[in-house]
């Protein structure tokens, strides 16, 4: 799926009439696509830091509009193999009111 399609196209619809319930669950399919996007962003960077015999760990790095409970993990770093098998990202308890979701992201550290 490409980043155009979940983020740019509009919310509304084809500009079709349709009730509330439909583009309600319009809205719903594109914020759980989103959801999915991310998280697999984040796996697939992990697992490309990890192709590159550098990265030895990961920082947490939370959206400029962070929840407190994301804001917590702000430059905490975690080991790169730790990190692929448990990973942090989305953070549990994160109550992004703007998405509604976690948009953290991982930033490689190395040595």
């Amino acid at each position: 799926m490409l980043v155009q399609e979940i983020f740019i196209k509009p919310l509304v619809g084809s500009g079709k009439p349709g009730s509330l319930a439909q583009q309600g669950r319009a809205m719903k399919k594109r914020y759980e696509e989103a959801k999915e996007f991310i998280a697999k962003s984040n796996k697939e960077a992990l697992e490309s830091y990890l192709r590159s015999g550098v990265v030895k760990a990961v920082e947490v790095l939370p959206a400029r509009n962070a929840c407190d409970a994301c804001k917590k993990w702000k430059g905490k770093k975690i080991a790169l193999k730790k990190a692929i098998k448990k990973p942090p990202l989305p953070i549990k308890d994160c109550h992004n009111e703007q998405y509604g979701y976690c948009r953290c992201t991982y930033v490689p550290v190395v040595d």
